[in-house]
């Protein structure tokens, strides 16, 4: 029961994947997880890319990729300058968009 609690507080399962210098490893790397949860309805699961401060290419870039590929539109993400209460903001700002 608790971990029926715990989701409805927040409905998405968030995956978390480190920025690679390619693009199609960092979604490879999305998808290693996002197959566990096929049962699970894509507008469930969000991801969290980290190191971005570490890559050349865009936000705007991976979150298309991801959404192409995986079908998942609900990306955060983070680097070395970003504070965790951002970071925490942007997750709470997706929960709360799914919720409603």
């Amino acid at each position: 029961m608790a971990g029926l609690s715990l989701f409805l507080l927040c409905p998405r399962i968030f995956i978390v994947a480190k920025a690679d210098p390619r693009i199609a490893s960092t979604v490879d790397s999305v998808r290693t997880y996002s197959d566990r949860f096929i049962d699970l309805p894509l507008d469930s699961i969000a991801v969290l890319v980290t190191h971005m401060d570490n890559v050349t290419w865009s936000k705007d870039q991976l979150r298309k990729a991801i959404d192409d590929n995986l079908g998942i539109d609900a990306v955060v993400f983070s680097g070395y300058n970003k504070l965790s209460r951002v970071i925490i903001l942007m997750a709470t700002s997706l929960t709360q968009a799914h919720t409603t």
